[in-house]
């Protein structure tokens, strides 16, 4: 079975863009009508064809989405808590350097 979008005329004016299933029995192919689409916008439609193909329709995530804060989970969170819990405060925490990059292990105060 393949989805497709088609375009099917319309007397009323504007045609009908259908998302459509189709599947061979014998030697037809029969067309089931999954959704119709007219009320979507073209660059909709366009991404939900190109994805349909096997393609990406957004290229980059980065332009529609923005990080504003990132918690830390899982192995993170198992490091944090093994060092809180030997009660070593030194393993658990980095410098930043004048240069404004973070350094891992903190050096020790005579370096």
């Amino acid at each position: 079975m393949a989805f497709n979008i088609e375009r099917v005329p319309n007397q009323a004016g504007k045609p009908a863009v259908l998302l459509r299933q189709a599947w061979r029995e014998g030697s037809r192919i029969r067309k089931k009508t999954v959704a119709n689409l007219s009320m979507l916008p073209d660059h909709v439609i366009e991404g939900f064809r190109t994805v349909l193909k096997g393609g990406v329709a957004v290229s980059d995530i980065g332009d529609l989405v923005t990080v504003e804060r990132s918690l830390a989970h899982g192995h993170v969170m198992a490091v944090l808590g093994t060092c809180r819990g030997l009660a070593s405060s030194a393993c658990c925490t980095a410098t930043k350097a004048a240069s404004g990059s973070w350094r891992w292990p903190p050096s020790s105060p005579g370096s």
